[in-house]
């Protein structure tokens, strides 16, 4: 997700070409393991005012994710279905903005104690997973540019932090 929303499943890349399904899919990314609601969701992908057959296409949406994100015919999806809505289970080092987070929160602990080798490395691994901006082609919705804004935030201040380290 610090680029473009790209999905690999062992030495494959997994096309979600359709906007809204990419949507979906890095809103469910950036709730890490959280549950997402309905209600999110639609808002979302449609903002404010959402077409009466926002539900079922949100459905549609998740049943196609799910079908892409099955690796192998008997494996259960990644996505589940909990009230209010859906969170995805992925381990936390498959997804680039949790791993960037746990490099940061490295780099800071290192420089607690003044480690400064290791937390100029940590935070040489955070710099190192950014392709672009975040969620670059998923689109220009408020929560997209609210979110790419927090991490990149984090992305400068660890910057600046490893410059004067």
């Amino acid at each position: 997700m610090l680029g473009p929303l790209q999905v690999v499943r062992g030495d494959a890349t997994v096309e979600i070409r359709a906007p809204k399904q990419r949507a979906v899919l890095a809103m469910l990314l950036l709730a890490q393991g959280r549950v997402v609601s309905v209600d999110r969701l639609i808002s979302g992908v449609w903002g404010e005012d959402p077409p009466s057959s926002a539900t079922a296409s949100l459905q549609v949406y998740i049943s196609h994710l799910r079908r892409a994100l099955r690796d192998g015919a008997a494996t259960a999806s990644p996505i589940v279905r909990q009230p209010p809505g859906y969170y995805l289970d992925v381990p936390a080092g498959s997804v680039d903005v949790a791993v960037f987070s746990d490099c940061c929160a490295r780099a800071a602990a290192a420089v607690e104690q003044e480690r400064w080798v290791e937390a100029l490395s940590a935070a040489d691994d955070a710099l190192a997973l950014w392709r672009g901006d975040l969620l670059e082609d998923v689109g220009d919705q408020e929560w997209v540019t609210r979110d790419a804004a927090r991490v990149r935030e984090v992305r400068n201040v660890r910057r600046i932090a490893c410059s004067t380290a």
